[in-house]
């Protein structure tokens, strides 16, 4: 019997981010500053009860972190590299170097970050940040979907 294998892969988009930008990491970060907004939607059951957070002010990567940068990181701590390494399909691995890695879990995402440090954004940063100051929108740039920004 001839199966096919299928398989999920959910891609964690690293960032790190810190109160102030370190030396090294102010070239490749952005500064986000803080403020008050309503986050989550009346859209899914994991996006409700849309409510009122504030977030301070801080610094995060501009890009995610690519496949480049991680290897990096696995060879310096002798990690094993992602799940999904070297499977062109997901432009994963050294054949990819500039695309964002994928198959890398929140633990190993948060010790990228520990190791250049910086740390993970919260939720409620990631939101902030995604949103560019917008209110109420769909997307970043607005309500309607535009396939030239959309992944």
């Amino acid at each position: 019997m001839t199966g096919i294998r299928f398989f999920a892969a959910v891609t964690l988009l690293v960032t790190c981010s810190v109160a102030e930008a370190a030396d090294e990491a102010s070239l490749k970060t952005d500064p986000i500053p803080g403020g008050t907004f309503v986050m989550g939607a009346e859209i899914e059951d994991d996006h409700q009860p849309p409510h009122e957070v504030t977030v301070d002010g801080f610094v995060m990567d501009r890009h995610e972190v690519t496949n480049a940068e991680y290897a990096e990181f696995c060879a310096a701590k002798g990690r094993n590299l992602p799940e999904f390494w070297e499977i062109d399909e997901l432009r994963s691995g050294p054949a990819f170097p500039d695309h964002p890695v994928v198959g890398v879990t929140w633990g190993d995402a948060s010790d990228y970050c520990g190791w250049r440090g910086m740390r993970l954004p919260t939720e409620a940063e990631w939101e902030w940040a995604a949103r560019g100051g917008l209110e109420g929108k769909k997307w970043p740039w607005g309500d309607e979907i535009d396939p030239e920004r959309a992944n």
